[in-house]
């Protein structure tokens, strides 16, 4: 557990030290909501519901940054080559990266929260936003899984670009940035079987204080199971 702990501290700061990943995880969500949003937040139940969007859609941008980008840059340094010397089981390395996404993740969902809070109606309790966080983090998951997909599948000059435009495209289709009933109907239409819209429909759930649909649970548990099997054969395509 030590090693975990000292794995997970390392990238913490490594990340901590790069001015671009802190914006881009922490400031981006909370500037994108005052600049397009945050005028559509004039009534608390309107307010809440756009706290949990773009709570969502912070968590989304650590998932595809931090395991996706991150991994893919890392692969061929020297760093990465002596670690895999290491007699370290490659699960620990695993834990320790998802407790600093956990960390980062959790700070870019309440960075929103605390701008909602203080720039809107939203009138959500503590339990409330202690349930969001909950449903924010759990949700990540298949999102994790599809990030460790393009890290292990892409070359670190073009993680970036693919992980943007499918970070970008999965949060604009599944409705956090605009309602799905406000979609155009064809992308409405697709909107009901993605990811980020299950995601959408959970984390809404939660502030609503409605009982989850199972189908949102399932439906992001299948896509966490799929990327699960392209992640891990990209690992073994790597390690060959």
């Amino acid at each position: 557990m030590k090693l975990i702990l000292s794995y997970t501290k390392l990238y913490f700061l490594v990340l901590l030290r790069q001015p671009t990943y802190v914006l881009s995880t922490l400031i981006f969500p909370s500037l994108f909501f005052m600049m397009f949003a945050h005028q559509h937040a004039d009534e608390p139940v309107k307010a809440n519901l756009l706290m949990a969007s773009f709570s969502a859609f912070a968590v989304l941008g650590v998932a595809f940054l931090d395991f996706g980008v991150s991994v893919a840059k890392e692969r061929g340094t020297s760093w990465m080559n002596y670690v895999r010397s290491l007699p370290v089981a490659p699960w620990k390395v695993f834990l320790a990266k998802s407790l600093n996404a956990l960390i980062f993740s959790l700070a870019a969902g309440w960075v929103v929260m605390i701008v909602v809070n203080l720039t809107t109606d939203a009138n959500l309790t503590l339990w409330d936003h202690t349930k969001l966080s909950f449903v924010m983090v759990a949700g990540m998951l298949p999102f994790a899984m599809m990030g460790y997909s393009i890290g292990y599948w892409t070359t670190a000059a073009s993680s970036m670009s693919i992980a943007n435009l499918i970070y970008l495209t999965l949060s604009f289709g599944g409705g956090l940035w605009i309602p799905p009933d406000g979609l155009p109907d064809r992308i409405a239409q697709i909107s009901r079987y993605l990811p980020t819209r299950f995601y959408g429909e959970m984390v809404w759930a939660s502030v609503l204080d409605t009982d989850f649909d199972m189908r949102n649970v399932w439906g992001a548990v299948i896509y966490f199971f799929i990327f699960l099997i392209i992640a891990v054969l990209g690992y073994r395509k790597d390690r060959a």
